[in-house]
Order: structure tokens, then C-alpha cells, then sequence
């Protein structure tokens, strides 16, 4: 008998991820298959919305369901997307959760964009901000806002370290790591180094 029974997370996953045929797109599927099996109440919304034909007849077809589930608070936000998805998904007020493949090259600048908080927020919080334009970033600080960055590996972990910053590794198996995953959407631990006293 699983351990993992009943949902050791009381809450919901909202996530944003791609659904077309890349690498990443996979990455996603692997860990929707994680909540689902976890009994996570999980949400997902396309990266971009062009895509969303590809549900019917294609690999995501079998979670088409979790398109259309109203989404609930508290909620965690995760996304698993491109650095221009991190910057521009990520959500005031709630914790945020990053599932990356691979670390971004030290100087990537993400572009400048306008931002409308009312997209993003929990239901019934109310941003007091209108449209306002967001300003250039380097993707490794636009990751380190994150809550927690989730990679599938140890080699993949080696790597975003190198950018002082300390992802959960948590593989795709989720029998064995199921708490892993829970760990990652429910710790609020530091996603980068403590610096060293001065």
C-alpha cells in the first residue's frame, strides 16, 4: 500500500507549463503524472495558449480534465516553462515553485513586459496596481524569487548551483519520491546560499 494514500498537501497546484512536443513539454507531463498519482487537486494551464488543440488526440489528452478544474486557495503556484515564463508567471501572494530543466546561462536577460497583477492573482485578493510595465531581468535572479526550483537530477542540480542557487532534485519516479515533491510545494527552506557573516 501506497503511503502516499491520501494528499499530503493540503492545497492546489497550479500550473503552467508547455504542451507541445519539447523536452520540456515532457519534463511537465512527467510530473503532472507525480500529482495525479500523489491525489493533488492540480490545474493546468498552457504556457501558450496556441497549443491548446494539441490536447485533443495528443499525449496531454489523458489529463485534458485538469484544463478545466476551477482553481482553488490556497494554491501553489508552479511553472515549468521557458525563463520568459518564469518571469512573467510568477504570482504575488502565494507560494511559487519552479520545475526547470536546465539552469539558464548566467547573463540571459529576460525582456521587459507589461505586467497586469489582476491576471495573476489568488481569488479574492484584488491588486490595488493597474497594468504596469515590468523591467529587463537576468533569468538567475528572476528563479531566485522562487519559493523552490525543482530539477530532476543531481548533474541538472550541479549546474543551478553553480548559480548560488539550491534546487530540490526530485526525479520523476514518484514512488520513491513522492516526498520529495511534497517537500518542494510545501517547504518554504531558501532557494539560494545563506551568504557567509561579515
Amino acid at each position: 500500500m501506497s503511503p502516499y494514500r491520501e494528499p499530503a498537501f493540503a492545497g492546489m497546484v497550479r500550473f503552467f507549463c508547455p504542451i507541445d512536443d519539447s523536452p520540456l513539454s515532457e519534463l511537465a507531463r512527467a510530473y503532472v503524472e507525480a500529482f495525479v498519482v500523489l491525489r493533488y487537486q492540480v490545474r493546468i494551464i498552457a504556457t501558450r495558449m496556441a497549443d491548446m488543440g494539441r490536447i485533443q488526440g495528443g499525449v496531454w489528452q489523458k489529463h485534458r480534465g485538469l484544463f478545466l478544474t476551477p482553481i482553488t486557495t490556497p494554491f501553489v503556484n508552479v511553472v515549468c516553462g521557458e525563463p520568459f515564463d518564469w518571469h512573467r508567471l510568477y504570482t504575488v501572494n502565494v507560494k511559487n515553485v519552479l520545475i526547470a530543466s536546465s539552469p539558464p546561462a548566467p547573463d540571459l536577460v529576460v525582456p521587459a513586459m507589461m505586467v497586469d497583477p489582476r491576471r495573476f492573482a489568488p481569488p479574492g485578493v484584488t491588486p490595488t496596481v493597474g497594468v504596469v510595465k515590468d523591467e529587463p531581468a537576468i533569468a538567475a535572479q528572476v528563479a531566485a524569487r522562487y519559493d523552490a526550483i525543482v530539477v530532476p537530477t543531481m548533474q541538472i542540480s550541479s549546474e543551478w548551483t553553480k548559480l548560488d542557487l539550491l534546487p530540490f532534485v526530485v526525479p520523476t519516479d514518484v514512488g520513491p519520491n513522492g516526498a520529495l515533491l511534497h517537500a518542494a510545494l510545501s517547504s518554504s527552506l531558501p532557494t539560494r546560499e545563506p551568504l557567509p557573516p561579515a
